[in-house]
């Protein structure tokens, strides 16, 4: 249950071990809270591929159990999928019992409130991690994001506040940036998707490019690899990536996330100078992130 990362990545693992398995969500495709549709649905091509079944737009409505044992789950069609085993991939909330018991004060999604440095009401007490509150970088909202990458950041910048304020830039806030393996394709996202553009009524441009990771493309090991950045129409601020390569998609993506942080435009991305070689990246010419900046700045001149 539950198609985020946990769920796709373990749904993933058990199927090419030999293992029957389906995969129920309520959203209309995977990995919907970080990837557009027409991204998402090449992931899903793979699990197709890989045998997992896939229930989307269904709700469990019942655990079915024999003996105090689970033995399927009954959808809120009433249709009925049998199993062994069901695996909880369906999200998880900060234990900050603790926290509200001795009066300090709870953020939205039940997180500790902490500001930029990562300080709670109470001055003396800080607060990083999944249990502290988080807030988009691009949007200001609450987040539910709970990432390594997320806490060590605030770790970095709580550690560098506890006795004085040393930086004035401290903890803005989550970009929530994911990867992950889908077979043997890398997904990468960072910053909002187009959906959550649109939710935000956030007048906004797209680009996606597709070229090859290698060069020349008759390279062995070459493979295509696919780059969508978002940005504001009017500025050209990146607010959002998506990646879908070979492994070097997971270091591609935290350029993208620097992007997202450093509010740099598509301007600043179309004169990056960046170190390309045959054996590890795409042409100068073709460099994805690059080339779609380049497509934006097209569509906002």
């Amino acid at each position: 249950m539950g198609s985020g990362f946990i769920g796709v990545e373990m749904a993933d693992e058990l199927a090419c071990n030999g293992k029957e398995v389906t995969i129920i969500s309520g959203s209309k495709y995977i990995l919907q809270n970080s990837f557009d549709k027409e991204l998402a649905k090449k992931a899903e091509e793979i699990l197709l591929g890989h045998g997992v079944t896939l229930k989307q737009g269904e709700y469990a409505k019942t655990i079915i159990q024999k003996d105090g044992v689970a033995t399927g789950i009954e959808l809120n069609d009433g249709s009925i999928i049998n199993g062994e085993v069901l695996i909880l991939a369906t999200g998880y909330q900060p234990n900050t019992a603790l926290a509200k018991k001795a009066g300090l004060k709870l953020a939205r999604y039940g997180g500790i409130w902490v500001d930029e440095y990562m300080r709670t009401k109470n001055k003396d007490i800080f607060a990083i991690g999944d249990c502290s509150g988080r807030r988009d970088f691009i949007t200001r909202e609450p987040s539910k994001v709970m990432l390594a990458s997320t806490s060590a950041s605030e770790a970095r910048v709580a550690g560098t506040s506890l006795y004085k304020i040393k930086y004035m830039k401290g903890f803005n806030g989550t970009i929530a940036i994911f990867s992950t393996m889908v077979g043997d394709r890398a997904f990468a996202s960072a910053g909002i998707t187009e959906s959550e553009a649109k939710r935000q009524n956030i007048e906004y441009v797209s680009a996606t490019f597709e070229g090859m990771n290698r060069h020349p493309a008759t390279i062995p090991d070459a493979t295509k690899q696919s780059v969508k950045l978002i940005a504001m129409r009017h500025s050209g601020r990146i607010i959002g990536g998506q990646v879908i390569g070979d492994k070097e998609a997971g270091e591609m993506i935290n350029i993208i996330g620097l992007a997202i942080e450093s509010e740099l435009t598509i301007y600043s991305i179309i004169s990056l100078q960046v170190a390309t070689q045959p054996l590890l990246t795409s042409a100068p010419t073709t460099y994805p992130i690059v080339k779609a900046a380049e497509m934006i700045a097209k569509e906002v001149s």
